[in-house]
């Protein structure tokens, strides 16, 4: 099951290492495989284009920023292992129980940022009589979901539904060109 563990703002990727490191040592020490507890921390990352010193480059950015996907069979284990990490850091659900991702945001997330690097990948399109189309990359297929797109700043902003609320979530993208 795919868990959302609330983290610091801005420390996604340091904190995922400690998560791992932490979910480690607490399977070491009670004789169980790391798999048991954790079996993938990830913090999902989108692809954009940033000017930096007059020139523009390639740079990832937290697709969730202050959250992190946790890939696991046991989230009380996963929770009793987040105790020894010294930041923030706990896994997102009510009082009675730890809610995982639904079958459709966790397909979502892992079919937009796949195994391996976990990040969304730039899209390009263009705008025609206010109707974005997208003619390449991770969002052909979902113009539906494209709710604003920024031209400066490479990004179109998606409306989801995640852990039941509706989120805004960025990633990148190139209009290419503004149809009249």
């Amino acid at each position: 099951m795919w868990y959302v563990v609330q983290v610091t703002t801005g420390r996604e990727q340091a904190m995922c290492e400690k998560v791992r490191r932490a979910a480690a040592a607490f399977a070491e020490e009670r004789g169980l495989a790391e798999r048991e507890v954790l079996e993938e921390c990830f913090s999902p990352r989108f692809r954009t284009r940033v000017r930096h010193e007059g020139a523009w480059a390639d740079d990832e950015r937290a697709l969730l920023p202050g959250y992190l996907i946790a890939v696991t069979g046991r989230a009380d284990l996963l929770a009793q292992a987040l105790r020894r990490v010294p930041d923030f850091a706990r896994v997102l659900g009510n009082d009675d129980a730890f809610i995982p991702l639904s079958d459709d945001e966790a397909a979502w997330v892992d079919a937009f940022a796949g195994a391996g690097r976990r990040v969304v990948e730039m899209s390009e399109g263009f705008k025609e009589g206010g109707i974005v189309h997208v003619t390449s990359g991770p969002l052909v297929g979902y113009e539906g979901a494209i709710t604003k797109v920024d031209r400066r700043k490479h990004t179109a902003y998606l409306q989801l539904e995640v852990m039941g609320r509706k989120k805004e979530v960025k990633v990148g993208f190139n209009l290419v060109r503004k149809a009249r």
